[in-house]
């Protein structure tokens, strides 16, 4: 019996230093830290959603000018736009990389991600911002930049491309000359930044303007 006894004594030691002993305090510093990172979580999906909202009230903003401004030039006066926010906002590869950087935090889900981003797709308007005094190429070259950046689908970035081909002028807006306008989507297509196809119809598009 007087054996054993040394051998209990050591396993029950060996036990303890396995298991460690319970401290309440770790336990409620872990409760802690996972509020907190559930706190911060949903902060930052706040924030995406906000970019979002954000974004669709430039663009509320800009369809309420186009529409004063082609009210004006009906009744002959000349258009006087409302002021509009910074250009900034109204840039479509900043709201993708902006819900990108919050799915890479944790903040939105895979599946929030792409609803987000259909959002923003879907809400591209059918004239082109007055703050965007990009060409047309530039502007694809730039969304090169998103998919490169894996902030957009291969399917998202030939959705993108479509509505950004198919923008036209807001009215009164005075945008490149012509050979600006191919020059840079001549950059575009050695870029990769455009098919065939979609070169070819971006010069068309450009041509009408």
């Amino acid at each position: 019996m007087r054996r054993l006894l040394p051998f209990a004594m050591v396993s029950f030691v060996a036990a303890i230093a396995l298991t460690g002993c319970h401290d309440p305090r770790n336990a409620e510093r872990d409760r802690f830290k996972a509020e907190a990172d559930a706190a911060r979580a949903e902060q930052a999906r706040t924030t995406a959603e906000m970019e979002v909202l954000r974004a669709e009230l430039v663009r509320t903003t800009a369809e309420l000018v186009r529409a004063r401004a082609e009210l004006d030039l009906i009744a002959g006066r000349r258009p006087e736009p409302l002021p509009l926010p910074a250009p900034e906002t109204t840039s479509i590869e900043k709201q993708f990389s902006t819900l990108h950087a919050n799915y890479n935090k944790g903040a939105i889900t895979l599946g929030e991600w792409g609803t987000l981003k259909t959002k923003v797709i879907e809400q591209i308007p059918k004239t082109i911002f007055p703050t965007d005094r990009r060409t047309l190429g530039q502007r694809m070259i730039d969304l090169h930049g998103s998919y490169n950046a894996s902030d957009i689908t291969l399917g998202e970035w030939g959705q993108v491309k479509t509505k950004l081909i198919a923008q036209l002028p807001s009215p009164g807006m005075a945008g490149p000359n012509l050979d600006t306008e191919l020059g840079d989507l001549k950059r575009a297509y050695d870029a990769n930044a455009m098919t065939l196809g979609e070169w070819t119809e971006a010069k068309a598009m450009v041509a009408k303007r």
